[in-house]
């Protein structure tokens, strides 16, 4: 799968099946608490780890997995409300602002909805959760690198938690803060590089000439100072 290149031109990462399969169900069952008959809504394109590993997780939890296909706010709003959709996973604040802006918003039924997961900044996600109060957002911290999400909350976390922070690894994968030049770890509330290693990370790029030797290694991406949150 490829990276999105917001930073840097995409990369081809090589994810093994394990990591795949595995993550889209681990995320759909220990963070989403997806559970069989449920449904779960997603826009993002299917050739994208957002658009994979939802789906895949939706298969292994026997949940219906509605995908929006070419976004429209309307048909999306439409296809929730029929569909019953108890988790959404919009991702992106501008997809995310095109529904609760849309005039049919206030008049569609979505009280199925029990999480939405976003990725803004804590006043943005506050904001999204007064409009819609019965329902918890998440954020997440993630790559295609380790395959779709890294860091998650949980729908019953603390508000602070939920707001304010990215939440804790999910479950097999370790994280942690390094200062980027000599690889030493800081401590808590310093600004470093993240690295991580485990099940979901990629075992290298495609036809790129250095592969990852053990999968003990790990794998650094260097946070951005203007990120507003860490994980928890």
């Amino acid at each position: 799968m490829y990276t999105s290149g917001t930073t840097a031109r995409p990369k081809g990462c090589l994810l093994t099946h394990e990591a795949v399969v595995r993550q889209a169900e681990n995320v759909a069952r220990t963070r989403f608490l997806l559970a069989d008959g449920e449904a779960l809504w997603d826009p993002l394109p299917l050739f994208h780890c957002g658009g994979i590993i939802p789906m895949l997780g939706c298969f292994s939890m026997g949940a219906t997995y509605c995908h929006a296909g070419f976004f429209r706010a309307d048909e999306s709003l439409r296809m929730m409300a029929e569909e019953r959709c108890t988790v959404l996973y919009p991702a992106f604040e501008t997809i995310w602002l095109a529904i609760l802006q849309h005039p049919d918003f206030r008049t569609t039924d979505l009280s199925a909805v029990r999480v939405v997961q976003n990725i803004a900044t804590p006043e943005k996600l506050a904001q999204f959760e007064v409009a819609m109060p019965h329902a918890r957002q998440v954020s997440s911290y993630g790559s295609t690198e380790c395959s779709s999400n890294l860091t998650l909350p949980l729908p019953d976390d603390p508000y602070d938690i939920r707001m304010k922070t990215l939440g804790r690894p999910v479950d097999g994968m370790e994280i942690r803060i390094v200062d980027p030049e000599s690889g030493e770890e800081l401590a808590d509330f310093s600004m470093g590089e993240l690295c991580f290693r485990g099940y979901s990370m990629l075992d290298g790029y495609y036809r790129f000439p250095s592969r990852r030797p053990t999968s003990a290694i790990w794998r650094c991406r260097r946070r951005s100072s203007s990120s507003p949150r860490t994980p928890s």
